[in-house]
């Protein structure tokens, strides 16, 4: 929750290079902790799909790239042609390697349960947008031309309602169910999207209101979610159910971060010579923050659409059969 008030501080009475310095002795006292402290229960054997974990790492691997570096690159050039085809043949080598094996590194049976399907596009959308608070630090200095340790503490302001808002989240989930407190963050994410993009240049009184409302939609987002998911599934799938979440989560972010690069790079590279440096990076970010609410709502959507059907989808032993 610190993190961006340090790391400002440090970028700013020292170098940037400090913020990966000081994670050093963290991460090391972090796993003397886990190493310490965390309980080792007894090991379950069973087999790793390691062909199915290569053919996603490389699938999923490609296409990120190829977002991050189609812009330079080019549509068309082979390179990017290359990496796209790469990708697809890996995602499809995935879907048959997962249809054939008894023990998958993603049991795809589990998205026939709406309720299932519905959780995970909750928690996507959540980490997706997380991954802006990167622009955001780019955006409160270049556009708001406030320092890094004002940066640090605007992002500060979109981290501190974790601490209540995170309780309160389950709270409201166990007396009125999971759906009110989802409902309320997504629209908390859908007016700080369209605010910033409609207000691109805001006071900072208004700037502090719509992070402060992000910080209360994303834990609204996330908290029920993850304590329903616990309960959308039988008993003997919750290990693998809560893996595929996890997994997928960490996929989006990492697909939503690309995808983020590419539009606001490509906004900013069309705009900057007919507008110039300023305003083109003022019209990326408006854009970034438009496409994002337009995501959401249709996530929104989709999500309570996935929550109004019922599940005739009995969970078979055999992973494969999800395929059908």
């Amino acid at each position: 929750m610190l993190a961006p008030v340090i790391g400002g501080y440090l970028t700013e009475t020292l170098s940037w290079r400090w913020i990966f310095w000081i994670n050093a002795p963290i991460g090391i006292i972090g796993l003397w902790l886990a190493l310490s402290f965390w309980p080792s229960p007894k090991p379950v054997k069973s087999p790793i799909d390691l062909p199915g974990f290569c053919y996603f790492a490389a699938g999923v691997g490609l296409l990120t790239a190829f977002f991050m570096q189609v812009t330079e690159w080019g549509w068309t050039s082979f390179p990017s042609l290359a990496m796209l085809l790469s990708s697809f043949i890996f995602l499809s080598l995935l879907i048959f390697r997962e249809k054939a094996t008894s023990h998958p590194f993603l049991e795809i049976s589990l998205f026939k349960r709406p309720l299932f399907a519905a959780i995970n596009i909750t928690v996507s959308t959540g980490q997706i947008f997380l991954m802006i608070g990167v622009f955001w630090l780019l955006y409160f200095q270049r556009v708001l031309h406030y320092t890094p340790m004002e940066a640090g503490m605007l992002s500060f302001v979109s981290a501190f309602p974790v601490l209540f808002a995170s309780p309160l989240a389950g709270h409201i989930s166990d007396r009125f169910g999971h759906k009110l407190p989802v409902a309320l963050g997504y629209l908390f994410l859908i007016y700080t999207c369209f605010f910033l993009g409609f207000f691109p240049t805001p006071s900072l009184v208004s700037l502090i209101i719509a992070l402060f409302l992000f910080g209360i939609g994303i834990p609204f987002l996330l908290t029920p979610s993850f304590s329903r998911a616990l309960t959308s599934v039988p008993e003997t799938k919750t290990a693998i159910a809560v893996g595929t979440l996890i997994t997928f989560r960490m996929v989006a972010g990492s697909m939503g971060l690309a995808c983020m690069y590419l539009l606001q790079s490509s906004v900013y590279a069309s705009r900057a010579p007919v507008i110039g440096d300023l305003q083109a990076t003022i019209a990326s970010f408006s854009a970034l923050h438009f496409a994002l609410g337009f995501f959401i709502i249709v996530s929104f959507v989709f999500t309570f659409l996935l929550h109004t059907r019922k599940s005739g989808h009995k969970l078979s032993e055999f992973p494969g059969d999800g395929w059908d």
